[in-house]
């Protein structure tokens, strides 16, 4: 959730572009069955992502 935030937040271009590139690495790494909000970017298991605190 910190770097879906950073990304988000981040002023610099290129800054954005390497905390979407790391968050692209880990969700790589990670297994499967987890889920993306669409709108805030957390991530997480699909119930609780279906009912989480969004803030976007």
């Amino acid at each position: 959730m910190q770097l879906a935030q950073a990304e988000t937040r981040a002023d610099n271009a290129d800054a954005r572009e390497h905390i979407r590139a790391a968050r692209e690495a880990i969700r790589a790494m990670t297994p499967t069955g987890l889920q993306e909000c669409p709108v805030c970017g957390r991530v997480g298991v699909p119930n609780q992502i279906a009912v989480h605190d969004c803030d976007g």
